[in-house]
């Protein structure tokens, strides 16, 4: 008489039956799981902070980010202090702000373009609550240098940043006053010469300084260049070039510029040039 586990009409014994279901038990919760995590909602990661007080898309206008990444950056602060950014995508830290002003605290940043040349600013604010002051500075994103520090305000309301003048283009709009009067204060940048932030004008060298009409400037640039006269009025582009620049002193229609102070803007390079006549 045979066994009823002895086998069946495709040969698979009792035995084998039983091993092939304890393996579909064993892989079963793991091809669940699996699928499970490819769709629905849950912990993506988690960034330890100690004392420090996250701000994921805080700011004062939209989201930062500073890396000019296209992605926004984590905000972590640390009590006035100092604010820590983190990339959204490594988790990594890659700038440290902190006040550069005696008795003032950190108390937020914004990320814009400032100076209408495609690459973001970082504002940094900075208040202090025993005399109702505040002040911010500029800083470069890519080379974290102060670009501009404004003069202390005092009482002040609200600070935010607005595109007043040029689409894109973002001033730091300041309302200072009492609960009787108030004053709106706008800074921003300008193409006239007396202020561009010095530290902004020595990326390209110019020679010879002052020109007549003719001046190399130093670099290779990959870009078009813009001259622009003190008003910030473009007068004339030069194609890219593998060598100096080479601007013979004329617009764009050919005419001779008159005498004056001109900047020649590649990028983010800027340069001061005076024609005299």
């Amino acid at each position: 008489m045979k066994s009823r586990c002895s086998g069946n009409a495709h040969g698979l014994t009792s035995a084998k039956c039983c091993d092939m279901l304890s393996r579909v038990r064993r892989i079963l919760p793991l091809l669940l799981s699996a699928s499970l995590s490819w769709a629905g909602y849950g912990l993506q990661w988690s960034l330890p902070t100690g004392r420090g007080l996250p701000m994921a898309i805080a700011g004062r206008l939209f989201p930062p980010d500073a890396n000019d990444d296209g992605l926004t950056d984590v905000q972590v602060s640390y009590g006035g202090d100092s604010i820590v950014l983190y990339d959204g995508a490594s988790h990594a830290a890659f700038w440290s702000i902190s006040s550069q002003h005696a008795g003032y605290l950190l108390s937020g940043i914004s990320v814009a373009n400032m100076d209408d040349d495609s690459a973001p600013e970082l504002v940094a604010y900075h208040a202090r609550s025993s005399t109702s002051s505040f002040r911010f500075d500029v800083l470069d994103c890519a080379s974290h240098a102060v670009l501009y520090s404004s003069p202390e305000m005092s009482p002040w309301l609200l600070a935010t940043l607005s595109d007043l003048a040029r689409p894109g283009v973002y001033d730091v709009c300041v309302i200072t006053g009492d609960s009787i009067s108030h004053t709106l204060q706008v800074y921003g940048w300008s193409a006239g010469a007396q202020e561009l932030p010095t530290s902004r004008l020595s990326t390209l060298r110019p020679s010879p300084i002052p020109c007549t009409g003719r001046v190399a400037i130093d670099g290779t640039l990959f870009c078009a260049a813009e001259i622009l006269d003190a008003t910030g009025r473009i007068v004339r582009t030069l194609p890219p070039s593998a060598g100096p620049l080479v601007w013979d002193g004329k617009d764009q229609t050919g005419e001779p510029c008159p005498a004056g102070c001109y900047i020649v803007r590649a990028g983010a390079l800027l340069s001061r040039v005076d024609i005299v006549r």
